[in-house]
């Protein structure tokens, strides 16, 4: 963070420039800036086989909607991304054509990137990468890989809006508090979902059947 320019995220998109076979990667959560999904999505168009494994499920729900919130689109760019089922996944590793890895405590997620201190490790062939590619496939075996379907089947509810009854507005108002609206479903209908808030600054919020939510606008 005492930098301009992140050098955790300059070594991460070394990784993904620099792959020419493959790049796997493990991370806890996912959250990518333009310039990393641009990365991602330009190396499976090189004929990079690009496989990501996350956890199947986390104790930190908003980080782990907002997580899911990006696979859709990595998939249908053809990222494949495995979901480890086994224990609670925070491993963080990269490993650039089965010969160069980084094993380090930042995640694949721009912001820390600035606001954090890291410290990690660059490794090139020897036992130690054999090792972590053996790590990476135990995993994997005990994952299983997330799908489109998997990720259509949370539903989309879209919210109206709030229309103003000022003459001094043209049409709808700048929509405010809107996502209050959420307390008026029934608890029946409470679960894991996505609400779409339209707007001049849409909003989307994704909730869970424990109650959790997470809250993004555009």
């Amino acid at each position: 963070p005492v930098q301009i320019h992140s050098p955790e995220k300059k070594i991460l998109l070394s990784c993904i420039s620099n792959a020419l076979e493959s790049l796997d990667i493990v991370a806890p959560y996912i959250v990518l800036d333009d310039e990393i999904m641009a990365s991602l999505k330009m190396a499976v168009r090189s004929g990079v086989r690009v496989s990501i494994i996350v956890p199947d499920t986390s104790i930190k729900k908003r980080l782990f909607y907002m997580s899911r919130s990006y696979y859709a689109d990595l998939i249908r760019s053809g990222v494949r991304i495995y979901a480890y089922k086994a224990t609670y996944l925070h491993s963080k590793m990269v490993v650039c054509d089965k010969k160069t890895a980084v094993v380090s405590s930042m995640n694949l997620d721009y912001r820390p990137m600035y606001t954090h201190f890291s410290d990690g490790v660059l490794l090139h062939k020897g036992p130690a990468v054999d090792g972590i590619l053996k790590d990476f496939e135990d995993m994997k075996n005990a994952s299983h890989e997330i799908t489109i379907k998997e990720i259509s089947d949370i539903p989309f509810v879209f919210m109206r809006g709030v229309k103003t009854d000022d003459e001094d507005i043209d049409g709808f108002d700048m929509m405010r508090g809107e996502e209050t609206e959420l307390m008026g479903i029934p608890e029946d209908k409470y679960g894991e979902c996505i609400y779409v808030l339209p707007g001049s600054h849409s909003k989307i919020i994704f909730t869970d059947k424990e109650g959790g939510v997470v809250f993004r606008k555009y």
